[in-house]
């Protein structure tokens, strides 16, 4: 809604029209917030069960326990080969949003991952440790600390945001927003 208010305001000479035109235009509208979940959720879903699919002998009981997971936030404790399957799959998931306007999609993307993330790996151990792979071996345990020194949440977001979400736009007032 800031997105498509700032879009009208730019001119702030034009008429009430020619606002409603330039957001049509441009294609500028806000996307609720549960069709951005329903997005989300299922985007997730999809990518997820094909992972477990391709990475795991046991598909039809992690499928069932990810449809729990993602659609009612059952968590699955105790199950350690799909909580690490989970957390490499979601190290290794990418997405673009090509219209991403003020970034309600990548946002409830960031959201959710972080959710889940917590729910497989409280600890935040197993993701920790995915990351240290790909750190020069001799600074690990100094970006160990700093990542354990931060709250869990930081460093999941920070990491998310980093390797995982981009967002493009025609409009670069849009880009600022989302960023």
């Amino acid at each position: 809604l800031v997105f498509e208010n700032l879009l009208a305001e730019l001119d702030p000479n034009l008429e009430e029209s020619m606002k409603k035109s330039i957001r049509k235009l441009t294609g500028s509208y806000y996307t609720p917030r549960k069709v951005i979940n329903e997005m989300v959720n299922e985007s997730l879903y999809l990518y997820l069960s094909k992972y477990v699919e391709e990475n795991s002998s046991d598909i039809e009981n992690f499928r069932k326990l990810l449809q729990q997971l993602i659609y009612y936030n059952i968590p699955f404790k105790g199950n350690q080969a799909l909580c690490k399957i989970v957390v490499e799959a979601l190290d290794k998931y990418r997405i673009l949003d090509p219209a991403c306007g003020s970034g309600a999609f990548p946002m409830g993307m960031l959201h959710r991952m972080v959710e889940i993330l917590k729910q497989v790996d409280d600890s935040n151990g197993l993701w920790i440790e995915l990351k240290l792979k790909s750190v020069d071996p001799a600074q690990r345990t100094e970006f160990k600390q700093i990542l354990r020194q931060h709250l869990d949440d930081y460093g999941r977001k920070l990491g998310i945001i980093r390797d995982s979400i981009y967002g493009i736009d025609i409009q670069p007032l849009a880009v600022q927003i989302t960023k």
